[in-house]
C-alpha cells in the first residue's frame, strides 16, 4: 500500500514537473491563402483575402487543439487613383471554383454588395507622388465552403456619375500549416505581440 501510495506521489511529482516545464502541449493548424492575378490589370485593383476562423478545443494549459472553421469569408479590396472617378464600388457576382470544377455563386446579380470609397495609403512601394488613392471594402461572409485553392470570377462596376464596369478572373492558392508547441512558447509569441 505504501508503496503505491509512493508511485502516485511520484507521478503527479512528474506530472506536475513537466506541467511547469511546459505549460502544457498545444497543437494547431494555420490556413494560408494568397491571391494571384491582380497584377494582370489595370485600375482599379482588386484584392480578395480570405479570413478563416479558428475554434480550439481541449483543456486549457493542458493540450488544446486549434483549427480553422469553414466556410471561410472573404474580403474584397477595390483600390483606385485620383486618375479614375467614382463614389464607391459595387460588385455584382462573385462566382467561387474550385479544383474539381465545382462552383458556389457567393455573390449573385439579385443580392450585389458594395461600399464607399475613402482615403487609402498604400505600402511605399506602390505610392506615386501627387497621386491620391482610395479604396473600397466588400466584405463576403461564408463565401467558401471547401478547404483547397480556388479561382474566382468577380463582376462589378464602380458607381458615380457613371458606371465603369470590371471583371476580375482571380486565383486563390491555399496552404495549411500544422504546428505543435508548448505553452512558454505561445505566452512568448503573444508577448511579442
Amino acid at each position: 500500500m505504501a508503496r503505491r501510495r509512493t508511485r502516485i506521489l511520484w507521478c503527479a511529482a512528474l506530472a506536475c514537473l513537466a506541467w511547469g516545464l511546459t505549460l502544457g502541449v498545444h497543437s494547431w493548424s494555420y490556413v494560408r491563402a494568397y491571391c494571384e492575378g491582380y497584377d494582370a490589370y489595370d485600375q482599379p485593383k482588386v484584392y480578395v483575402h480570405m479570413e478563416p476562423v479558428y475554434s480550439t478545443t481541449g483543456i486549457p494549459w493542458v493540450f488544446t487543439w486549434s483549427k480553422d472553421a469553414l466556410p471561410y469569408s472573404l474580403r474584397i479590396a477595390v483600390t483606385t487613383d485620383d486618375r479614375l472617378a467614382g463614389d464607391g464600388v459595387v460588385i455584382e457576382s462573385l462566382q467561387v471554383e474550385y479544383e474539381d470544377g465545382e462552383t458556389y455563386p457567393a455573390i449573385v446579380p439579385d443580392c450585389a454588395r458594395g461600399g464607399p470609397f475613402r482615403e487609402f495609403e498604400p505600402v511605399p512601394s506602390d505610392r506615386v507622388p501627387g497621386r491620391t488613392f482610395r479604396m473600397a471594402r466588400v466584405d463576403v461572409d461564408k463565401a467558401v465552403w471547401r478547404r483547397g485553392s480556388f479561382k474566382m470570377s468577380i463582376k462589378g462596376y464602380i458607381y458615380g456619375d457613371r458606371n465603369i464596369p470590371f471583371v476580375r478572373n482571380l486565383r486563390m492558392d491555399y496552404s495549411c500549416e500544422h504546428n505543435l508547441c508548448i505553452g512558454w512558447w505561445l505566452i512568448a509569441m503573444s508577448a511579442a505581440g
